[in-house]
This record gives C-alpha cells, sequence and structure tokens, in this order.
C-alpha cells in the first residue's frame, strides 16, 4: 500500500528506510520467511570487542569490529512451509540477515502470529543467485 506522508518528514514511516515503498520492503521480507511482517527489531553490537591488559591489569588497548546484528521479526504466518523451511534469511536495509530460531502463537479468536530470530554479519552476504 502506497502511502504519503505529512509534517515532518525526518521521521522514517515502517520499512520504508531503504527501500523505495514500505510495501515492496514488507512483501519482500513475507515472501522469503512466510510471515506478514508488523515489527522487525534490530540490535547492534560489536562482531566482538578484544582488550590487551598492561602489566597492572589495566585495560591499554581496545579493538572493536563492526557491528553484528540481532533481529526478532513478528507478524502473522501467510506461508507454514516457508516459515518452518531450513535455510530461511532476508535482506533489509543493505543487511542479510540469517534465520536462527522460530516461534508459533495458536491462540482462540486469532490468527497464526509468527516469530523469527536471527543474526547478520557484516562478512556475511546474500548469495548471489544462479540464473
Amino acid at each position: 500500500m502506497a502511502f504519503t506522508q505529512h509534517g515532518d518528514t525526518r521521521y522514517l514511516f515502517s520499512f520504508v528506510e531503504g527501500s523505495s515503498d514500505a510495501a515492496t520492503a514488507a512483501a519482500a521480507i513475507e515472501l522469503a520467511t512466510g510471515i506478514a511482517p508488523q515489527e522487525l527489531v534490530i540490535n547492534g553490537e560489536p562482531e566482538f570487542v578484544a582488550e590487551a591488559a598492561g602489566a597492572d591489569g589495566t585495560v591499554e588497548g581496545l579493538a572493536v569490529a563492526p557491528p553484528k546484528h540481532t533481529f526478532t521479526l513478528t507478524g502473522y504466518l501467510t506461508n507454514k512451509s516457508t516459515f518452518e523451511g531450513v535455510g530461511i534469511a532476508f535482506e533489509h536495509d543493505g543487511k542479510y540477515f540469517i534465520c536462527t530460531g522460530n516461534q508459533l502463537s495458536k491462540a482462540g479468536k486469532d490468527f497464526q502470529k509468527a516469530q523469527l530470530t536471527g543474526v547478520s554479519y557484516p562478512g556475511i552476504t546474500a548469495p548471489e543467485s544462479s540464473s
């Protein structure tokens, strides 16, 4: 669904960042995961932190690697076989996210909700498609 944003355009709306349209970004995630996304929470932290301690044990040097990103994707289940498949991954906002865990919720008087968790490393990119 296309939309027009009014007012302060510094605020980024939903899945728009890094894509031409929120619906396009959400549809790409749904196709790859089997979940119609409602929320994608991305956390960044260094892939590793290394400390060099001096003779007295105090830190005299520190190396911080580029960030890895962990994520939690939640939404409504739309394709159970894709959701339960092996090797689920998707691209969003220039990052390649690899799914490492899933959860399915069923409740009375509600649609099935699904959740995926996983990670994105700066050195791992999407495989090139063979056409």
